[in-house]
């Protein structure tokens, strides 16, 4: 393992027993009222990513999807950035945009919405996206990293992040 800084997050929820879970194709979230500054610069960072995402995979993108699910049995939701698809249909890529790269982003993909995806799609292979506009290569994440070219190589990466 290289030297860097261990892998910190201020995204907290986690997923345990799921009961069930649904994609809703009949609601999308909405980005966030920035607070901040950097929060919008943040925002703008998504919108920018997910219109570029849209135009380049029309037919296999849903931006801001809504997932139900239940949980230890309360009811949720949750609500990635997108989900591509890959043109088969047979894999799903949870992707999640952030301005810079932390811990955050790893640990929402694999600890909440994989979990929630998977139930919702038991058909799909599911891998996860990171894109960032800066990244820290001193970040240690839990699992190897591997980047891409294009979100569609993330279909192609196994065992990595």
């Amino acid at each position: 393992m290289s030297s860097g800084f261990p892998v910190h997050s201020y995204f907290k929820r986690e997923v345990g027993q799921l009961a069930r879970a649904q994609l809703r194709l009949d609601l999308t979230s909405q980005l966030p009222r920035p607070t901040s500054q950097a929060a919008l610069n943040g925002v703008r960072y998504e919108k920018k990513v997910l219109s570029l995402l849209s135009k380049t995979y029309p037919n296999r993108i849903l931006p801001g999807p809504v997932l139900h699910f239940e949980d230890h049995g309360h009811r949720s939701r949750a609500l990635p950035d997108a989900l591509l698809f890959s043109p088969d249909f047979r894999a799903c890529c949870v992707v999640e945009v952030k301005l810079r790269h932390t811990g955050d982003a790893w640990h929402q993909l694999n600890k909440f919405y994989f979990p929630i995806v998977r139930s919702a799609l038991p058909w799909a292979r599911v891998c996860g996206l990171e894109i960032t506009s800066q990244y820290d290569p001193y970040q240690i994440l839990p699992q190897q990293v591997s980047f891409v070219e294009s979100a569609a190589q993330a279909f192609e990466t196994r065992e990595a992040f």
